[in-house]
């Protein structure tokens, strides 16, 4: 494979956090790049969501909620409930 320069820039901070990183998991920035970049593409190709196991597939749809449920205020209540805290 035909290695081919790239030039970054990037404010100093972030670089020198970087060059930490990379010193840190004994690799370079460069392979840091590369691997951040294959990571990515393997992560738009398997865009697909997994496969759901029996027990969910059997659920799924059993519960029917208001077209206006509000899952965060739900939970909110469940957790303070459970909690004993206060809103």
């Amino acid at each position: 494979m035909t290695m081919t320069r790239l030039t970054l820039s990037a404010d100093s901070d972030v670089v020198a956090k970087a060059r930490k990183q990379a010193k840190a998991d004994g690799t370079s920035i460069s392979a840091m790049f590369v691997n951040f970049i294959k990571a990515r593409e393997v992560r738009r190709a398997s865009k697909t969501r997994p496969e759901l196991g029996p027990l969910t597939k059997e659920a799924t749809g059993m519960l029917k909620v208001p077209p206006d449920f509000d899952y965060k205020e739900a939970l909110t209540d469940a957790l303070i409930e459970k909690y004993g805290a206060k809103k």
